[in-house]
Order: structure tokens, then sequence, then C-alpha cells
């Protein structure tokens, strides 16, 4: 029995099987080395990504409570005064302002939700392997 197993296992055509399993081995071991990388690279772009617009929130969100607060002092104050004209441009100039803050602000919370997914995916091919 021994001698037909070494015959067998010396067979050119298990020989070629083996050689060929081992390398497609080490081809899916290298993919896999650099999906890894990958992964690990892409984790740190979207731990940048996440930090930059931290900051942005805070930036954002402190303006427009800025606006907020001198619209509602512009609001309460009951002086009148002869640059009413201008107040109502200022005015105007504020909404418009704070509209783009409240733009900014819905892009960032939609950006936000993407980098989620991307964060979500990207956990689930990390389980996967």
């Amino acid at each position: 029995m021994d001698e037909d197993e070494s015959c067998f296992d010396q067979d050119p055509a298990i020989l070629q099987f083996k050689e060929t399993i081992l390398n497609s081995l080490r081809q899916l071991e290298t993919k896999i080395m650099n999906i890894s990388s990958t992964l690990e690279s892409t984790d740190k772009q979207i731990a940048t990504i996440v930090t930059v617009q931290k900051a942005l929130h805070i930036e954002k969100g402190s303006k427009l409570e800025g606006t907020m607060k001198k619209k509602f002092l512009t609001q309460s104050s009951s002086t009148s005064s002869p640059d009413q004209a201008k107040k109502c441009i200022k005015s105007a100039d504020d909404s418009d302002q704070e509209a783009e803050l409240i733009q900014d602000n819905q892009d960032l919370h939609q950006s936000d939700a993407q980098i989620q997914t991307l964060l979500t995916q990207q956990n689930e091919m990390k389980s996967s392997f």
C-alpha cells in the first residue's frame, strides 16, 4: 500500500495539480493582502474626512448660531433709526447667509450618511474574510 501511495504522490499529473493549487493559494493570499491594505488605507482616509467634517460641523454650527442670534437681536430691538432701509438690506443678506449655512449643513449631513454607508460596506467586507 505504501508503494502505491508513493507512486501516486510522484505521479506527474498529481504533482502538477498540487503545484497549481499552491500557486492559486499564493495568488489568493496576495489578493487578500492587497484588499487588506486597501481597507486600511480607506480607513485612514475616512477617518481624516470624518475629522474634517466634524470641524466643519462645529464651524457651520457656530456660524448658524451667530446668524440666528444676530437675527433675533435685530428683530427684538424696537428702536427706530434712519438706517432701517440698510437694516432691511442687511436682513436680506443675513437670510441669504442663513439659507447658505442651512444648505451647507444639509450637505454635511448627506455626506455623513454617505460615509456611514461606506463604513458599513467596509465592515461587511472585513467580516466576510
